[in-house]
């Protein structure tokens, strides 16, 4: 694009930030090579708001979305195919052993394909919760990379008070909202569709009631962590943005009549160069909620498609199975449901986050 004067300031604020490292991490992903979506670089998004041409049609998105939703669902079909298969062996093995009166035989049989259609379930989980995990893992990654060029951006936008509280308190919140995620919500829901595993190989539900405490109090903590961050971060919005307007209309001010022969010209400087941050500021936080989403897609469809497959299964089982691993494999999909919720409010927060930053400081525009 042509160098124009607001444009030279932009390249050269621009330059300034090493936002190549973000967009490298994008496509240092794990799940960068199979991502449907490649979301535009910084340098793109600036130029999409300056020309007024930013994003694509929203319908070839979400139709990439299905696809890769339905390309999942398809793949994952063969883990219910083989549970189906397993169990449907085990009840026949049951029926014939049961007519000739060898109930013993009925009752290893049985116990012996229940135990492999457990084990097939167990290990999918698995990699289901370490799609998880990965996911947060890379999410709060990228939002410790992204945060510091955030606040520089707000604090050059004139927003001081805003990126003098930010700092610390977002970097600590997303450290601390992280470790809470890996060492207490997930392991929890881990350990509540263990015991879930568990209690399907015994006659009597020992452990059922403990593995859906265990799950509850995994989501309650999640969400009371998304409410109180949440709240502390909106709470501090409404308490700097004054601060910050009073700030910028006092520099401005002071410098305008203060400083003799080239005050206002100063002043009116000052005005383009805020101006100038405050638009790579907005284009910041649009590439890092355009990223998070990226990071968000191929692991929340993969866990989406793992639901469907797991609760299709539990009405599959219902009439061929015994009640047992058909109630097996729906608590194995609700447990599932509880990774996609802890994922998307993890996403959802860090957005929040994003787009509180990249409000910030408009109240002191100049």
């Amino acid at each position: 694009m042509q160098q124009t004067g607001y444009q030279e300031l932009i390249r050269q604020q621009l330059e300034s930030l090493d936002y190549q490292q973000l967009e490298a991490m994008m496509r240092l992903s794990e799940f960068h090579k199979e991502n449907p979506f490649s979301p535009p670089g910084l340098l793109e998004i600036l130029e999409g708001l300056l020309n007024g041409s930013l994003l694509e049609d929203p319908g070839s998105v979400l139709g990439q979305a299905l696809g890769y939703f339905l390309g999942e669902f398809f793949s994952a079909g063969a883990l219910l195919l083989e549970i189906l298969v397993i169990c449907i062996i085990g009840a026949l093995l049951k029926n014939a052993s049961e007519a000739e009166g060898e109930r013993a035989a009925s009752a290893v049989g049985m116990m012996a394909c229940h135990y492999a259609a457990v084990a097939i379930a167990a290990g999918s989980f698995t990699a289901m919760y370490a799609i998880a995990w990965t996911a947060i893992d890379e999410m709060t990654t990228f939002m410790q990379a992204l945060l510091p060029m955030m606040v520089s951006l707000l604090v050059g936008s004139g927003a001081v008070t805003a990126g003098a509280f930010m700092s610390p308190v977002m970097l600590g919140a997303v450290s601390l909202f992280a470790t809470v995620c890996r060492l207490l919500i997930l392991p929890a829901l881990f350990l509540s569709c263990s015991f879930y595993l568990i209690n399907s190989l015994t006659e009597q539900d020992y452990i059922k009631s403990l593995a859906s405490l265990i799950r509850k109090f995994a989501l309650f903590v999640m969400g009371l962590g998304v409410l109180l961050f949440s709240g502390l971060s909106a709470v501090q919005s409404m308490v700097s943005a004054p601060a910050d307007s009073l700030f910028s209309k006092a520099a401005r001010y002071s410098i305008g009549h203060f400083v003799p022969v080239i005050g206002s010209f100063a002043a009116d400087s000052i005005d383009l160069i805020r101006t100038c941050t405050a638009l790579i500021k907005a284009a910041a936080g649009l590439f890092g909620v355009l990223a998070l989403l990226f990071l968000l897609a191929v692991p929340l469809l993969k866990l989406l498609a793992g639901v469907v497959i797991y609760k299709l299964a539990a009405v599959v089982l219902e009439p061929v199975g015994d009640r047992k691993m058909s109630e097996c494999m729906n608590q194995i999909g609700s447990t599932l449901v509880a990774l996609c919720l802890v994922v998307f409010l993890t996403a959802l927060m860090f957005l929040f986050f994003i787009a509180m930053m990249a409000a910030a400081g408009q109240g002191g525009s100049l």
